[in-house]
C-alpha cells in the first residue's frame, strides 16, 4: 500500500511538472510572442522616417544642416523624406531633397503627388546606391506609389515601397495594387491622413486575408499631427521597435527597425 502512494505521488509531481512547463512555453501575444521570440537583428531592416506629419513642405526654408547630420549619424538602408516640394519659376528651379542628398551622399528618387502653378508636390527616397531598376506606380493623378528591391542585409533584400495616402480614393487604388503585389519581402512605409488610418485598416482587412499581411500605424508622440506612418507587409514581417527623435523645429525622425522572419 506504502508503494502505491509513493508510486501515485510520483505519477502527480510530473504531471503537475510537465502542466507548468507547458503553461510557460506558450507565453506571448499570439503574433509570434513568448520565449522564441527573440529578434535576430541580422534579418532586421532600417527606414528612416523623416517629416514633420502635415501637409506643409518639409523644408520651407534652405537650412537643411540639422537632417544632413541626422542622416549621416544614423544606419538605415532607406530614407523616406515627405513633401519635399520642389518650386520652379521661369529662371530657376529649387529641390531641396536633392541638396539634401548631395550633402549627405546619397542617391535621391522623387516620388510625385501632385502640381500646383508654382511646384512639383511629393516625397523623396534617399539610398545609399543608385538602383538599376524600379517603378512609379501611378495609383490616381495625385498619388504614385516607389517601388524597388533593395537589400537590408548581405543576402537579404526587401520588395520597398512607399506612398502618401491623402483621400479614400488613393487608398482604394492602392489596395488594389498591393493586393496584386503582396510578396513574402513587401514592405510598404509611407504616411497616411490620420482621419483616414481607419479606412486605410479595414479597406486591407477586406480585401486581403488576415492572415496574410500586418500593418502598423505608428503612435508617434503627437497625437493630433495631420498624418502618421504606416508600416504594411506581408504578415512575415514584424515592426521591433521605433525610436522619435526631435531634428529641428516640427520636423522629426522615426527609425524603424522590422525583421524578416523565417
Amino acid at each position: 500500500m506504502k508503494d502505491l502512494i509513493k508510486l501515485m505521488g510520483i505519477l502527480l509531481s510530473v504531471l503537475l511538472f510537465a502542466c507548468s512547463s507547458d503553461s510557460g512555453d506558450d507565453g506571448g501575444d499570439g503574433g509570434g510572442g513568448g520565449k522564441d521570440d527573440v529578434w535576430d537583428k541580422n534579418r532586421t531592416a532600417k527606414v528612416l522616417v523623416i517629416s514633420d506629419l502635415s501637409a506643409g513642405n518639409l523644408f520651407p526654408n534652405a537650412n537643411y544642416s540639422s537632417v544632413v547630420n541626422k542622416i549621416k549619424a544614423t544606419e538605415q538602408n532607406a530614407i523616406l523624406l515627405t513633401n519635399t516640394n520642389v518650386s520652379f519659376s521661369a529662371t530657376e528651379m529649387l529641390n531641396p531633397a536633392a541638396k539634401v542628398a548631395h550633402q549627405s551622399l546619397y542617391m535621391p528618387y522623387f516620388v510625385p503627388r501632385g502640381k500646383t502653378g508654382n511646384e512639383y508636390l511629393g516625397n523623396t527616397i534617399l539610398l545609399g546606391q543608385a538602383l538599376s531598376d524600379m517603378q512609379q506606380t501611378v495609383l490616381t493623378t495625385d498619388c504614385w506609389m516607389f517601388q524597388a528591391e533593395i537589400p537590408f542585409t548581405s543576402s537579404l533584400k526587401m520588395r520597398f515601397s512607399s506612398a502618401t495616402f491623402g483621400s479614400d480614393d488613393q487608398i482604394a487604388a492602392a489596395v488594389s495594387s498591393i493586393k496584386n503585389n503582396l510578396f513574402v519581402s513587401t514592405l510598404v512605409v509611407g504616411t497616411v491622413k490620420r482621419s483616414l488610418s481607419s479606412k486605410l485598416e479595414s479597406s486591407l482587412s477586406t480585401a486581403l486575408t488576415k492572415d496574410s499581411y500586418m500593418l502598423n500605424i505608428i503612435d508617434n508622440a503627437n497625437k493630433s499631427s495631420e498624418y502618421c506612418i504606416y508600416i504594411l507587409g506581408s504578415s512575415k514581417w514584424k515592426l521591433r521597435d521605433m525610436s522619435e527623435t526631435a531634428i529641428s523645429g516640427d520636423i522629426k525622425s522615426f527609425l524603424i527597425q522590422i525583421e524578416l522572419l523565417k
